[in-house]
This record gives C-alpha cells, sequence and structure tokens, in this order.
C-alpha cells in the first residue's frame, strides 16, 4: 500500500505552499581520545542543522534550488567534515499560507511530490447534530473524487478515444 493524493490536491496546496524550513540531521562518533575525559558521557550525539528563512512568504516552487545551495554547506572541522547532502536525514518543512497547516517531507525520496493532508471540514459542510461530519455526504464526496479526479490519473487508459 502507498500513499496517494490526486493533483488536484497536490497543486491546491502547491498553490499556497511557503517553505518553513529545511532540517539536516545525523549522528556523530566521536572517536578522540580527551584529556578532559568529555569522550566518556559525550562520545555519540546527534548534530541538526536547521535553516529558516527570514522572509515567511518563500514559495514552494524554488525548495529545489534553495536546497541544492544549502546542500552544498559543508560541517565538521578539517579531520572530520561532511556535506550537508550527506547527512543521514534530510527534511522539509511547508506551511500553506491559506489555512496555516504544515507539512513535513522527509528528502530522501528525491522527488517533488507533495503528498499533502486533506482536511475534509473545509470541503464537506453537511454536519450532524453532534458536530461531526455527516457519513453520507463524506461517501458522497469520496465517490465524486474517485470517480472524475483519481480514476482518471491512475487508469488514463481508461479515458482514450479512437480517432478515425
Amino acid at each position: 500500500m502507498e500513499v496517494y493524493s490526486p493533483k488536484s490536491f497536490q497543486d491546491e496546496f502547491k498553490n499556497n505552499a511557503a517553505l518553513g524550513c529545511f532540517t539536516f540531521k545525523t549522528s556523530i562518533l566521536d572517536t578522540k581520545h580527551t584529556e578532559k575525559g568529555v569522550k566518556d558521557f559525550f562520545a555519540e550525539y546527534d548534530i541538526r542543522i536547521e535553516a529558516i528563512p527570514k522572509n515567511k512568504n518563500v514559495p514552494i516552487t524554488g525548495v529545489n534550488k534553495i536546497r541544492a545551495v544549502l546542500a552544498e554547506k559543508i560541517y565538521g572541522d578539517k579531520q572530520n567534515s561532511k556535506e550537508l547532502d550527506n547527512f543521514e536525514e534530510s527534511r522539509v518543512l511547508v506551511r500553506n499560507t491559506v489555512n496555516n497547516s504544515t507539512r513535513t517531507f522527509e528528502w530522501s525520496n528525491k522527488d517533488s511530490d507533495f503528498i499533502p493532508v486533506v482536511y475534509l471540514d473545509e470541503r464537506i459542510h453537511a454536519k450532524n447534530d453532534d458536530g461531526t461530519l455527516c457519513f453520507k455526504a463524506v461517501e458522497q464526496f469520496c465517490h465524486t473524487i474517485f470517480k472524475d479526479e483519481i480514476l482518471q490519473e491512475i487508469r488514463p487508459d481508461l479515458y482514450v478515444t479512437k480517432v478515425k
């Protein structure tokens, strides 16, 4: 099983998305012997580097270029240096500027597909007396999205017309 999001949901998210921050994380095992005995209790540790734009409205469309520039940076000392691109974890946090929701994406997949979280209460307005979403309306919404968008994306062969 894999997570799937219709292209229209991804496009809607990208159109309203801004870069929140980049996070690079790696573990360090310090094998140097020290006279002060720091090695005994602090020999292994995590390094986390976070790049947060001062401009809060950096569009998500430029995220690949920005990440490429950051990934060239080097951390460490002369004997033990490491490019950020070689850190064990690389994540990007994206913020939707319309509803202020955030989503964190692993960068290990090296692609630009964003699978956003879709909040149904923004799309379905029919509610039960207790304030929960009406399940009939949720079912109808799911059927409509599947029939009108998802099926055409996952089975384009069903929507081919014969040219005479």
